[in-house]
C-alpha cells in the first residue's frame, strides 16, 4: 500500500472511490544526451531515466487520519535534515487544523509494478562508451548514477572513468 495525498479540491480525490486504478509514477535518475555526444552520425538528441509505474485500487481515507499521515510524513522527511525536526505541534492549532483539513489521504493498493529503464541499451558499443563517458563527467549526481548503471549493463566495454575522476585519460574495464 502506497500512501499519498492530493489537495482536498484535486478532481482525482472523487475518483479515489476503492473501485478505480490508478497509477502513480516514481521517477528515478534521468538525464539529458545530447546528439553530438554519440560517436556515430545522425542521431537524435534524448532523454535517459529509470521509473517505477504502480498501478492498483485507490481508497480515499477518512478525513480524521490527515495528522496521522501529516506526522508520519513529517517525521521521515524532517530526519533526513541535519536539524531538529519540526513537527506539527509547533504550528498553531487553528492553522495546522485549517492545513489538515485541506488535503486528502489516498491509499494505493498496488497490485502492479512495472519497472521502466531507458539507457540506450539498443546502441552501439562506441555509442554507448561515448555516452556513458560524457555521463560520468557531469556535474549531475544522477547522470553520474547513471553511468555507473550503464557501466554495469555492459561490463566488458571499456570506458574513460579516469577522465571522470579527474585524473588522465584511462581506459579500463569495470
Amino acid at each position: 500500500i502506497v500512501q499519498l495525498h492530493l489537495t482536498a479540491r484535486n478532481p482525482l480525490v472523487e475518483l479515489a472511490d476503492g473501485i478505480r486504478r490508478f497509477l502513480l509514477i516514481v521517477s528515478g535518475d534521468d538525464a539529458y544526451i545530447s546528439n553530438d555526444w554519440y560517436v556515430s552520425r545522425d542521431n537524435v538528441s534524448t532523454w535517459l531515466y529509470e521509473a517505477v509505474h504502480l498501478s492498483g485500487v485507490a481508497h480515499l481515507r477518512d478525513r480524521g487520519e490527515n495528522r496521522g499521515h501529516g506526522d508520519a510524513l513529517l517525521a521521515v522527511s524532517e530526519a533526513r535534515l541535519p536539524k531538529q525536526p519540526w513537527d506539527l505541534t509547533q504550528m498553531e492549532p487553528g492553522k495546522r487544523e485549517q492545513m489538515l483539513a485541506s488535503i486528502r489521504v489516498i491509499d494505493l493498493v498496488v497490485d502492479e509494478i512495472e519497472g521502466q529503464s531507458k539507457l540506450n541499451q539498443h546502441k552501439s558499443d562506441a555509442d554507448y562508451v561515448a555516452l556513458v563517458d560524457r555521463l560520468a563527467q557531469a556535474e549531475e549526481t544522477a547522470s553520474q548514477r547513471l553511468a555507473e548503471k550503464m557501466r554495469a549493463l555492459r561490463p566488458e566495454l571499456e570506458y574513460d572513468v579516469g577522465r571522470s575522476l579527474g585524473r588522465g585519460s584511462q581506459r579500463v574495464r569495470p
